[in-house]
């Protein structure tokens, strides 16, 4: 299975396991300037516990952006439109120029894709769909809380905080994931740019636009 079709199927699958729509107000980008002083170590931790707080509590919100994703023998990308409104969402995915345009719908214990040359893919779980259909084992579950910038409160980590209190990088279940970009909506920092990695495969989202 080559190209746009094995990342279609990693990227659905990856999202469709998630979580959590914002009005958007992007105010800022990542890196803070040269007004926005660095927090000491106190501060940070302070400013870094009320943070995840609030960004556990979200349950419903949408992005735009990009994936790229590496394996072993391939490499590639695709536009991404995710929706989430509490446990059910709508995923859609495309290439250049809108080519391959494929989308995904589903619920805890339904998943439904279809794909731009109408084939139709059901499963129970997206974690079963990537499986039956490449074979390959990815941190599906752990994404949710990734893509907002905080760990998988399920799983022990010792995180490791930028000088403004915000996530730089996390170690769980044999994966590393490192935040490099970062604009902020209304009060809230979000991730712009995070590469999730192992010995492996490669995943690197850029996200344009997040919505609460």
């Amino acid at each position: 299975m080559k190209t746009f079709r094995s990342i279609l199927i990693v990227t659905l699958t990856l999202i469709a396991s998630g979580c959590s729509l914002m009005q958007n107000v992007k105010t800022d980008y990542w890196p803070f300037d040269k007004e926005k002083q660095a927090l000491n170590l106190s501060e940070r931790e302070k400013f870094w516990l009320q943070h995840q707080q609030q960004l556990s509590k979200i349950d419903t919100w949408s992005l735009e952006g990009k994936l790229g994703i590496r394996t072993p023998n391939d490499s590639s990308s695709a536009y991404l439109d995710w929706e989430q409104q509490s446990h059910l969402y709508t995923i859609r995915l495309s290439g250049p120029l809108g080519q391959g345009v494929a989308e995904i719908m589903g619920k805890p214990g339904w998943v439904v894709m279809n794909t731009a040359d109408s084939r139709l893919f059901t499963a129970d779980s997206p974690e079963q769909l990537l499986a039956r259909e490449l074979g390959w084992t990815l941190p599906i579950s752990n994404m949710q809380y990734w893509i907002k910038g905080i760990p998988d409160p399920s799983s022990d980590t010792q995180p490791n905080l930028n000088e403004q209190g915000l996530l730089a990088e996390i170690k769980q279940n044999g994966w590393e994931i490192k935040y490099f970009d970062y604009q902020q909506y209304n009060s809230l920092w979000l991730p712009r740019k995070i590469r999730v990695s192992n010995d492996q495969y490669k995943l690197t989202f850029i996200i344009s636009e997040w919505q609460f």
